[in-house]
């Protein structure tokens, strides 16, 4: 939750951590995993600058999170039913059930911040969404797609499964700082030339 990348223009931050939320939600169930998103939303809130830290902020981002998670797994264990405890997990019958789950956590999270922000920024939440939100679906399919790589090779967290997931995350999140700082970098330059 601590490696979070910062949307300057919305003032919100985007954690790369889905992987790890993904991986609970197979491993231990729906129950656990709220819990465990609920405790990545507080980490990821506590490292904001102290003029974006509030307690409203925090039981808002803590509620988002934890919802959109709690349904979307729900989802997910309605469509797969019981999980194999035996260890043998076949990822060509979870597919469709793993995207479902990507899918609709992504959705329900992106679009319920997108309408808070439409309300803060009084813009249209519609094209607030479509302009910053759709790819950020990336994060969310990856970390769904490690996830399920992780839970396929081992049913139990240990070291050698987290130092596979683990260098991909950080790919992840300087792949995604990188982008997002030029597209800003980007962006700044075409105000500045509609200024002159």
């Amino acid at each position: 939750g601590s490696f979070t990348i910062r949307i300057t223009k919305l003032s919100i931050r985007m954690s790369v951590s889905d992987a790890f939320v993904f991986a609970a939600v197979l491993l231990f169930g729906t129950a656990a995993a709220t819990v465990i998103v609920a405790v990545d939303s507080i980490v990821a809130t506590a490292f904001m600058q102290r003029q974006h830290r509030s307690v409203f902020r925090l039981l808002y981002n803590l509620a988002v999170a934890s919802i959109s998670l709690w349904v979307a797994s729900t989802i997910f264990y309605w469509l797969v039913g019981e999980m194999p405890t035996d260890g043998r997990l076949v990822l060509t019958h979870l597919l469709a059930p793993l995207f479902v789950l990507a899918a609709v956590y992504f959705a329900l999270n992106s679009w319920i911040i997108a309408i808070a922000l439409g309300f803060e920024h009084k813009a249209p939440v519609a094209q607030l969404w479509w302009r910053h939100f759709p790819w950020f679906s990336l994060n969310y399919f990856g970390g769904v797609s490690a996830a399920a790589l992780l839970v396929s090779y081992t049913r139990t967290v240990d070291i050698g499964a987290v130092s596979v997931i683990l260098p991909l995350l950080i790919i992840s999140y300087f792949t995604y700082r990188t982008s997002l700082g030029r597209l800003q970098d980007a962006q700044q330059h075409v105000e500045q030339l509609n200024e002159l």
